[in-house]
């Protein structure tokens, strides 16, 4: 199955270092990939970064100003046709703040 789309919105309130990150679900290991863009509010990528094929998790880490931001995920299983699209967590997280 396959995901592409917003998956969520977030506000930096001071400037920092946002780390997002995808982890594959239990059971769905080694059958995902992941391709995530962080948005800022008028569009431009901000940051970016895809798994490789089959281990399809990603790491990013970007410092951002305050404002805004949406995270757009593109996902696409390699698996079994009855497995769901979701097997696959995603985290944001403000690191520290500059």
């Amino acid at each position: 199955m396959n995901f592409e789309g917003k998956a969520l919105s977030f506000d930096v309130v001071q400037r920092g270092t946002v780390a997002v990150n995808t982890s594959t679900m239990v059971g769905a290991e080694g059958s995902f990939q992941i391709e995530a863009r962080v948005l800022d509010d008028q569009g431009n990528v901000v940051a970016s970064d895809e798994g490789s094929r089959f281990a399809g998790n990603v790491h990013i880490k970007q410092v951002l100003p305050p404002g805004h931001y949406t995270v757009w995920v593109k996902g696409h299983n390699y698996g079994n046709a009855k497995d769901s699209a979701n097997n696959f967590a995603l985290r944001v997280k403000q690191l520290d703040t500059r």
